[in-house]
């Protein structure tokens, strides 16, 4: 493997910008009486675990840019996507409160998580490895959100909030 080099800071501060986008709008009140499913893990333990996994796709995305094909294009465009997807959905979730929303747009950071993982293959195994982290955590919060959503009605959450 070539030494880590600055164009890595790249990447890792474009995973940084969508984190703190998404930091920004933190959980409220009515979040934390959220009846949650037994395996949502607790809210202390998501900002070390996420930054754990976003250095992970920072480092995915760079792994594929730095292998320097012309064909990695297809890859880094579904890197990008789901760097957007995942900055806005704390602001649908927390700030919206839409709990569908949220579940819709964890399926589409899922759908481009598959697609970097299998197009990002033949650039950099590594970097598939890495997002299939991210890939599996996904889906545990889209199964969270999907819980959510199906079980707290608008109702119920406005009665949270008052």
């Amino acid at each position: 493997m070539e030494m880590f080099d600055l164009s890595a800071l790249v990447f890792l501060g474009l995973m940084a910008v969508s984190t703190s986008v998404g930091a920004y709008y933190r959980p409220a009140v009515w979040h934390e009486d959220l009846h949650k499913p037994w395996w949502a893990p607790p809210d202390w333990f998501l900002p070390a675990m996420w930054s754990l996994i976003f250095i992970g796709v920072g480092l995915a995305g760079w792994l594929v840019w730095r292998s320097g094909h012309e064909g990695a294009t297809v890859p880094l465009v579904l890197w990008g996507i789901q760097l957007v997807l995942c900055a806005i959905w704390s602001w649908i979730f927390y700030v919206k409160q839409s709990r569908a929303w949220a579940f819709i747009d964890n399926v589409a950071i899922i759908i481009a998580s598959v697609g970097f993982i299998v197009t990002a293959w033949p650039f950099s195994q590594m970097a598939s490895c890495l997002f299939s982290i991210y890939l599996l955590w996904t889906i545990g919060a889209a199964s969270v959100a999907l819980v959510l959503w199906k079980t707290h009605t608008k109702e119920h959450l406005e009665r949270l909030i008052a």
